[in-house]
C-alpha cells in the first residue's frame, strides 16, 4: 500500500468516527434489568418511553401507544418474566 494510500484510508476511518462519536447513541446506555423493562413495553407497543426507577426491579414509566399517553408501572421478576400495569388517557 503506498504512502498516499495508507493516508487515506486513516484518514477516512477519523472522519468516520467523529461522525459517529457526533451522531451519539440513540438511546442512553442502560442496565439489564432497565433493559428488560424498555424490551416489555416495546412488546406491548409502548413507543417514545420514559423510566423511573422505583427500587431495584421497578420502575415507573410514560409513553405513547397508537398515539396515546400512558402511564403505569413494570416490575421486572428475571430475565424472561415482568408484570405491568398501564393505563392510558
Amino acid at each position: 500500500m503506498t504512502r498516499l494510500a495508507a493516508s487515506l484510508v486513516f484518514a477516512s476511518l477519523v472522519f468516520a468516527g467523529l461522525v459517529l462519536s457526533a451522531c451519539g447513541p440513540t438511546e442512553p446506555a442502560t442496565d439489564p434489568l432497565e433493559a428488560r423493562a424498555h424490551a416489555t413495553l416495546e412488546r406491548e407497543h409502548v413507543t417514545e418511553v420514559r423510566l423511573t426507577r422505583i427500587d431495584e426491579r421497578t420502575f415507573d414509566f410514560t409513553g405513547t401507544r397508537q398515539g396515546v399517553q400512558c402511564g403505569g408501572t413494570v416490575v421486572v421478576n428475571s430475565a424472561t418474566t415482568a408484570a405491568m400495569q398501564i393505563e392510558c388517557d
